[in-house]
């Protein structure tokens, strides 16, 4: 909408933003819908799998007080999925189900570590079919705390305990049968003072270790004790996930790999290497399975040689963790229980960035319009789906610089909005499904570059196949130039006309 005053032969032109004269081109897409979308299970967020072959799962709810068990009860779960029939049952719900931080089952019972409602952390176990509403039996009372990681083999349970003796961490093994804990190895020093996980073979305990992105370690110690033996540490980013299989030990990191190595010490593989944390892995029958991402977490195979090529199974989850293979399904958890068959292949989404309009009021398909100094501006950036399909909200950074290629101090500036990215990209009069940006006064007080980044790295950005082609115009940022305001012009009225024609003064 224009609304103009004449006066003579001058006028004033009051400039709406976001008017719009031209259409836009329209992109080509592949559309692909979503394929054998993730089941639910039910409401848990910490899974297991057992030495009997079945899976375990209950909810970490270990920061909530002791007021909300008393209220509500029933949001506390333990249940199993047997691995002969994938059937699902509810073993136990209230107040002494399992708040588990880790978990390990052997064939008998559940060995866990928690804070129960805001409590230090310490060790438990009960029998898998939840005890018939037995209190769990602590195993381990110490008022320094256990810390979250536990495994079990046939004779003991091993668990990280805060140390005071040497400052650090311990690991210990508490015998299954008499209850009685005892030192495996002192460790004075951690990367980051945090273990994250822990696995066993018939010799070894292995464990991986950091709290930052930059920094980590794969160690691991004989069972009896003794010296520690470094697995891998260089170039380590925060190792997490472990897992023993076979002849290998494979582990995952949040900096965004997966690896593995020979038994029991060798030179690392890597298996995977990307942009996104992972999380959780398993291997099963010569394949390897990972998940990743936060906000956009996936789930991904490939033969665990890492040899050919990745698949995607699954994405737009939301931190999916302790994955585990079971018979024909994947099994993981987010904020519930979910699985999908083993050989499932989805199509994933990927954007791509294919037109961008800068206006401050009016502007055509070119951008030929000129700009002025100080003026309200906003940018537009379009972009579509060149494949899949995906009804997450995509944002975008963009950048810019002086007239010299010089970064403006308050460069990047996010858009205004997130964007529900189409199949076939947007109209312009289609805000809901286009990126908005309002420059900041100093980008046009002279002539500028910008240039936008879609799902920019480093970022809680949504899912897509490819990152690397996000960023527009893609070979260097486009330059705009600006007009001086050589003339400044104010009107002030003098007087109007109302409807019967007489003139009236202000």
């Amino acid at each position: 909408m224009m609304k103009r005053l004449l006066f003579g032969t001058l006028f004033l032109v009051l400039l709406l933003p976001l008017l719009v004269v031209t259409t836009k081109a329209t992109p080509q897409a592949t559309a692909a819908p979503l394929a054998n979308v993730p089941i639910d299970v039910e409401i848990s967020n910490r899974l297991i799998k057992g030495m009997d072959g079945n899976l375990y799962h209950t909810t970490d709810r270990s920061g909530d007080d002791a007021t909300v068990c008393t209220v509500n009860p029933e949001v506390y779960f333990y249940g199993r999925v047997t691995a002969a029939t994938f059937a699902h049952t509810n073993l136990e719900t209230g107040c002494d189900v399992p708040q588990a931080r880790g978990m390990a089952a052997d064939a008998t019972h559940l060995y866990y570590t928690a804070g129960n409602f805001g409590g230090s952390g310490t060790a438990y176990r009960q029998p898998l079919d939840g005890g018939d509403g037995e209190a769990p039996q602590q195993v381990i009372t110490l008022p320094s705390g256990v810390q979250d990681p536990v495994a079990v083999d046939a004779t003991h349970a091993f668990f990280v305990i805060n140390d005071p003796s040497s400052g650090g961490l311990a690991i210990v093994k508490v015998n299954k049968t008499t209850l009685i804990m005892s030192m495996v190895v002192p460790l004075p020093t951690v990367v980051g003072g945090q273990i994250n996980d822990l696995d066993l073979d018939d010799t070894y305990v292995y464990w991986t270790e950091g709290s930052a992105l930059d920094a980590g370690a794969v160690r691991a110690v004989a069972k009896t004790g003794g010296a520690v033996f470094t697995a891998a540490e260089a170039g380590v980013e925060m190792a997490y996930d472990i897992l023993v299989h076979e002849d290998f030990l494979y582990w995952t990191e949040l900096g965004g790999r997966v690896m593995r190595h020979p038994l029991p010490v060798g030179a690392p593989q890597v298996l995977h290497n990307g942009d996104d944390a992972v999380y959780s892995l398993d291997v099963a029958d010569g394949t390897l399975y990972y998940s990743m991402g936060f906000s956009n977490g996936s789930l991904w195979r490939r033969p665990a040689d890492g040899s050919g090529v990745a698949t995607l199974m699954a994405f737009d989850l939301h931190y999916p963790h302790d994955l585990y293979a079971l018979g024909e399904r994947i099994y993981w958890a987010q904020s519930r229980i979910f699985y999908l068959d083993k050989d499932t292949t989805v199509l994933g989404p990927d954007y791509e960035i294919y037109d961008y309009e800068i206006t401050q009021g009016i502007q055509d398909g070119s951008n030929s319009l000129p700009l002025v100094e100080d003026k309200q501006t906003y940018v537009r950036l379009y972009a579509f789906q060149v494949q899949g399909e995906s009804a997450a909200k995509a944002r975008a950074l963009l950048y810019g610089y002086d007239s010299e290629g010089r970064p403006f101090r308050n460069s990047p500036i996010w858009s205004v909005n997130k964007s529900d990215i189409q199949l076939d990209g947007a109209d312009r009069g289609e805000d809901e499904f286009v990126l908005l940006f309002e420059l900041p006064s100093n980008w046009t007080a002279d002539d500028f570059r910008i240039q936008a980044v879609l799902n920019p790295a480093g970022t809680q950005r949504v899912f897509e196949i490819d990152y690397d082609n996000n960023t527009w115009p893609e070979a260097s940022p486009a330059a705009h130039s600006v007009s001086k305001r050589d003339i400044c012009m104010i009107v002030y009225p003098v007087a109007a006309v109302d409807e019967e024609g007489d003139i009236i003064l202000p």
